[in-house]
């Protein structure tokens, strides 16, 4: 949703303006709170990878991956977000928010002239750790494909000195005609220094490990470092990940 999106943050000011502290009892600690719920786990994974990568973890960290990284194919926005709307068809794009000092509500329907149905609501805080974003995205749909849930960031560091990081991360149910409903976690952190920058993404597979990936996964075949609580494996999937093998500091196994 890069327009979308993107021109939301412009319109409201979220991510510069926000004067919201989010001092004790503020109404911005409800927003803080979600937050740090949706993105720490993420900087858990980045930082401190918990899981095992052997035959019985990798074929579900990678189709997980492979399931967020379709997710965020067609986006702009932030790594992981939606897929993209058609072009704005309104002459004046703030018409179809509806701003509240702190946050507001996107209408899609509005954006798109009526190609794309639902909304997207925004809330954002200041705490001194530094600017926080929450998106509510509420039956949101574009023909047969339709998501919601929620998408979070935290940004720290010097913004205008170009030093500063972003960590994102989201939850989204997304169902399309014909096929079971699919529930993608996708998480990432991206760092800035002056023209420089560097994003890694974490990875979650079905029983309870956490990793962190040096490039988003894409397509039938591919290839990707994997970093586990032992150290760092190359691995390559096949078939949409049904297949694959990884060899690294522990050795080599396939699946």
């Amino acid at each position: 949703m890069r327009h979308g999106l993107l021109c939301a943050l412009a319109c409201l000011g979220l991510l510069a303006c926000g004067d919201d502290e989010g001092e004790d009892g503020a109404p911005g600690d409800d927003v803080v709170d979600r937050v740090e719920e949706l993105v720490g786990p993420v900087m858990a994974a980045i930082d401190h990878p918990s899981g095992t990568l052997n035959a019985e973890s990798a074929p579900s960290l990678v189709s997980n991956m492979l399931q967020a990284g379709s997710t965020s194919s067609a986006a702009a926005f932030v790594p992981g977000a939606p897929p993209a709307p058609a072009p704005q068809t309104v002459d004046d794009p703030s018409s179809c928010f509806d701003y509240s000092g702190t946050g507001g509500t996107l209408d899609y329907a509005c954006m798109s002239g009526g190609e794309i149905t639902g909304t997207a609501n925004f809330q954002a805080a200041q705490q001194s750790g530094g600017s926080y974003l929450l998106i509510d995205f509420q039956d949101v749909c574009q023909d047969s494909f339709c998501f919601e849930g929620q998408i979070a960031m935290v940004i720290q560091g010097d913004v205008a000195g170009g030093n500063y990081s972003i960590t994102g991360a989201g939850e989204l149910l997304m169902t399309w005609e014909g096929l079971p409903p699919g529930h993608v976690t996708y998480g990432y952190r991206q760092e800035f220094a002056g023209d420089s920058w560097t994003i890694d993404y974490a990875g979650f597979d079905d029983i309870g490990g956490s990793y962190t990936l040096d490039a988003q996964v894409f397509g039938d075949t591919g290839t990707v470092t994997i970093t586990d609580s032992q150290g760092s494996h190359t691995c390559e999937w096949t078939d949409g990940g049904e297949h694959g093998s990884c060899s690294g500091e522990a050795g080599s196994f396939s699946w």
